[in-house]
């Protein structure tokens, strides 16, 4: 009897890319089914809409929700939530209100008394 062949290195090589392809195109697959449906695999109805976010540190966040016609702001910790007030539509700026932060380079030369990019 024969032994078997050996398999060479190009079709070694082959076979690998071809596995990692296929994975990659799986990975894919299952992260854009689990976006459509959100979070812990629920569907999005719509009602509840997460205006902004912000990092507080590691652990903690303040988040602006809007929950059908109720604007809520909460504090967002390892283990809880809390509602810390809840607004009017009034009280949250639209995008065309809010304007882009300084930069910090423009705040210092601001302070120091020079034109930003001046020396």
């Amino acid at each position: 009897m024969d032994p078997a062949p050996s398999m060479g290195y190009g079709t070694a090589l082959l076979q690998s890319f071809l596995a990692l392809v296929a994975v990659c195109v799986t990975a894919w697959w299952v992260f854009r089914v689990a976006m459509k449906r959100g979070p812990y695999g629920l569907r999005a109805s719509g009602r509840i809409q997460v205006i902004d976010r912000a990092a507080l540190d590691g652990q903690r966040s303040v988040y602006l929700v809007r929950v059908g016609g109720r604007v809520l702001l909460l504090g967002g910790a390892r283990e809880a939530v809390t509602l810390l007030a809840e607004l009017t539509d009034a009280d949250v700026p639209t995008s065309a209100t809010v304007t882009e932060p300084e930069s910090f380079a423009s705040v210092l030369a601001r302070l120091r008394g020079r034109s930003p990019g001046g020396s």
